[in-house]
């Protein structure tokens, strides 16, 4: 499938053209008809201003391709619901429905699920999973800990700037939960479990 370029006009907020196939409708549950990718649900896709393509999200962007996508330059996107492209925001501005329960005009983050917690952190950067009010910032580690782990987290600089040892993905960008093992090394708990299971 070939791929046309998407220019951005920034004076009405609209793209001229859109590659056939990006910017279509997928889902999160298509049996449920829930509307996202594998990570999030969201009736809404972004378009990636490093090579103007079009992905659910940051995630489903990076895994097919060559480069990351940076999260905090993304400024359009295109509403599965009824097909307007148009600045990110947490509702659609032609159909008006709302494309994400929760959303983060820092991130460009969108997300439907409302059985989930999501928060950002400021010190951080990005939105992590949870209740905020279960975690705080730890400067030295440069991360969001679990206020229960706060005097055995193993605190260390930059902690979670490193990769799993089982599957070599950065803890940071991680949306798998990481769990400390007793001789205080991090990994995450889905690796953990999988190694467990067939160690």
């Amino acid at each position: 499938m070939g791929h046309s370029k998407t220019t951005y006009n920034r004076q009405t907020d609209t793209t001229d053209e859109i590659p056939a196939g990006e910017a279509s409708i997928s889902y999160h549950d298509q049996a449920q008809t829930i509307l996202g990718c594998t990570h999030y649900q969201l009736k809404a896709k972004v378009l990636a201003p490093c090579c103007n393509k079009w992905a659910a999200c940051r995630f489903c962007h990076d895994s097919s391709s060559d480069h990351s996508m940076d999260r905090h330059a993304v400024e359009l996107m295109r509403c599965m619901l009824c097909s307007e492209s148009q600045p990110v925001a947490r509702s659609c501005r032609k159909c008006l429905a709302i494309l994400g329960h929760y959303y983060c005009d820092k991130c460009k983050l969108l997300d439907d699920d409302k059985s989930k917690n999501i928060f950002h952190c400021d010190r951080c950067g990005i939105c992590l999973s949870g209740c905020k009010s279960d975690y705080y910032h730890c400067d030295t580690c440069e991360a969001c800990v679990s206020v229960s782990a706060r005097d055995k987290h193993g605190c260390k600089e930059k902690r979670l700037h490193c990769d799993c040892p089982i599957c070599g993905e950065q803890f940071f960008d991680s949306v798998h939960s990481i769990i400390q093992a007793e001789c205080l090394h991090l990994m995450h708990e889905p690796c953990l479990n999988k190694h467990i299971q067939y160690s």
